[in-house]
């Protein structure tokens, strides 16, 4: 059978049979897509078509194409569409499509944007709580691709406030024609822009829609279709994320075979069109109803939405006004303000001296002056309530650092703030309370091992000191005396600590009892054991000299077993060290060559758990190799 009767039945069929019920949500490859309708003075009308890629490219002669108005065949003239496209790529990042789904559209994105023609504009858009271009429309295809490979998931669905921002950068581009690709996985739920205002939007600045819903508990395919219809365009649906790569191809295919058919009405009443388009034994068909003539336009009906976004065709828009992260302006001022109090803090806490007195009178003589000094003296009194032992007084003493432990807190939860309303502002709640807990942690870390490293170097000069103050006995100096030496001439941290020793024996503290003091400190049972020695010599009288020169004997042999202890051990705490790291590093190597898997650990109960279990686990391993490894000498 040839194709021109072909057609002639299958028309005079769709004529009689009538209006052709709407396709299903998975739109057949033998349906054409009517992208745009157009009626101009006497009786005039303008259909742009997208054929499927099942029939490709054909002449543009009668007898592949027909049209039919309420049953009766129309004479019509054909044309190619040769014209180029722009394109608005919108893709929903809201928190459902996180993992595989976000992966697969991002894949399918990309191969379509690469198979659009080279003199298409394509521009991209992401949706979450807000919708935002993350590439302008342009020929240059590096911006778009990066721009849909940078998208991550996360937050609530703006569908609406999408699809009214992709017209907004279509009306900027001043393009004939236009058209939207939008794929979503749930219904509207964020934004500030309705439904009608979206189709408002779109049918004004004449683009076409072509819409994918992945099918889910969430999904609201009624109102997606409801638009695709209102607006002109065509409606996907799939359940199968693996399909999404040949449902952009198919779009990509019907982009590149449009037709403009132009005929002449034949009544002024609602029109039922039918179209149709013959290829060997395939009849495509679509069907639109043409308005009564005179009629008003139903867009004109529903008022466009009021969005705050540049005309200028470089510079588009950026962010649909919407509530953010923190929900909204008076949370952004707030947050705002305390940053920058704890910058004025932060400021006092480092140009305002600490310890500035007054002589002006004896009654003021021990009073500090300036901001600094009473809010950190308040902040004295509030750690020495919980403090009663002292100890972070010891360790900033022992830490090498020149602060009070009200100074020190204050600065420390001033630092915390910034980084925690920072991390705020810029990625949430979460990010800054997770903020605030590592920039604490980073301050516990930094006094610990600044204290712990200024330790161990107290501990090795100590055979140092012991032999500075022998010889200072031998010279014939007394114990003070030779205390004093050890201040005078040893390395830091050694020298501090004995000149405190000093301070505190001239101000009527004992000697030994100070010793002992900066023993206990320093946690070195070597100084310990050093004043112990010296108070009992004290006692019962005897040679000072030797008794220092046989304990720094000792505790030089004490060393001397340390150090091979630590050489013996160094492959046990290297082997700690990596069954601890081993885990992270796989952890880390599987999110980047199989993600499906560490999705499968993170995104259900069974898998956090068992992290949760790995993670008891490893810290219950270290525990045992560190008490292994930590032999007592």
């Amino acid at each position: 059978m040839s194709r021109a009767p072909l057609l002639v039945l299958g028309v005079v069929a769709l004529g009689l049979v009538g209006p052709v019920a709407p396709a299903d949500a998975q739109t057949p490859d033998n349906d054409i897509q009517i992208l745009n309708v157009a009626e101009g003075p006497n009786h005039e009308v303008t259909l742009e078509i997208a054929i499927p890629p099942t029939i490709g490219q054909l002449e543009p002669v009668g007898a592949n194409f027909g049209v039919t108005e309420n049953g009766n065949l129309l004479d019509l003239e054909v044309a190619p569409v040769s014209s180029m496209v722009d394109v608005v790529v919108v893709l929903d990042t809201s928190g459902s499509m996180r993992g595989q789904a976000l992966r697969a559209a991002r894949s399918a994105a990309a191969g379509f944007i690469e198979q659009l023609s080279p003199e298409a504009r394509v521009g991209v858009i992401g949706f979450g709580d807000t919708a935002t271009v993350r590439a302008i429309p342009d020929r240059d295809r590096t911006a778009a691709l990066a721009a849909v490979e940078a998208l991550q998931a996360g937050g609530e669905t703006a569908l609406w406030d999408a699809l009214a921002l992709a017209a907004d950068v279509v009306d900027g581009l001043g393009s004939d024609h236009p058209y939207v690709i939008v794929l979503a996985d749930g219904a509207n739920s964020a934004g500030s822009v309705s439904q009608d205002q979206a189709v408002a939007r779109l049918r004004d600045v004449g683009a076409g829609l072509y819409a994918i819903a992945i099918d889910s508990p969430d999904t609201d395919r009624a109102s997606l279709e409801q638009t695709v219809a209102a607006v002109s365009g065509q409606f996907f649906a799939t359940q199968d994320i693996t399909q999404l790569d040949d449902l952009y191809v198919d779009i990509a295919n019907r982009l590149a075979s449009r037709y403009q058919l132009s005929f002449r009405s034949q009544s002024d009443a609602e029109r039922s069109i039918v179209v149709s388009v013959a290829a060997d034994a395939a009849v495509a068909t679509a069907r639109t109803t043409l308005a009564p003539t005179g009629a008003v336009d139903r867009s004109a009906q529903t008022p466009a939405p009021v969005l705050n976004v540049p005309d200028h065709p470089e510079l588009g828009p950026v962010v649909v006004e919407g509530p953010g992260r923190l929900g909204g302006t008076p949370v952004l001022i707030a947050g705002l303000a305390i940053m920058f109090l704890a910058f004025v803090i932060l400021a006092l806490l480092v140009t305002v001296p600490a310890t500035r007195a007054r002589l002006d009178s004896a009654d003021r003589a021990d009073r500090v002056a300036g901001l600094n000094s009473r809010v950190s003296a308040a902040t004295d009194r509030f750690v020495a309530r919980r403090d009663t032992e002292g100890e972070l007084d010891g360790a900033l003493d022992a830490a090498g650092i020149n602060l009070r432990p009200g100074e020190f807190v204050l600065l420390s939860a001033v630092g915390v703030a910034v980084v925690s309303m920072a991390a705020s502002l810029v990625g949430g709640l979460v990010a800054g309370g997770l903020a605030a807990v590592a920039g604490a942690l980073v301050v516990y870390l930094y006094l610990s091992v600044r204290t712990s490293r200024r330790r161990r170097r107290f501990a090795d000069q100590m055979t140092d000191a012991l032999g500075i103050m022998a010889g200072g006995l031998r010279s014939g100096r007394g114990l003070p005396q030779a205390v004093e030496l050890v201040a005078d001439e040893a390395p830091s941290p050694m020298a501090e600590q004995f000149r405190r020793i000093v301070f505190e024996a001239r101000v009527g503290r004992d000697l030994t009892t100070a010793m002992l003091s900066t023993a206990s400190r320093m946690k070195n049972q070597d100084l310990e054991w050093v004043t112990r020695a010296v108070d009992i010599n004290r006692e019962l009288g005897g040679d000072l000299t030797e008794v220092l020169d046989n304990v720094a004997d000792t505790i030089r042999d004490r060393r001397r077993v340390a150090r091979q202890v630590q050489a013996m051990s160094a492959e046990g705490r290297a082997t700690g060290w990596v069954l601890l790291a081993l885990p992270f590093v796989m952890f880390l190597f599987l999110a980047w060559r199989n993600p499906e898997f560490v999705d499968l650990l993170v995104g259900t109960p069974l898998g956090r758990g068992m992290l949760i279990g790995a993670v008891v686990s490893m810290a219950a391993g270290y525990m045992w190799v560190r008490k292994l490894v930590n032999i007592k000498y």
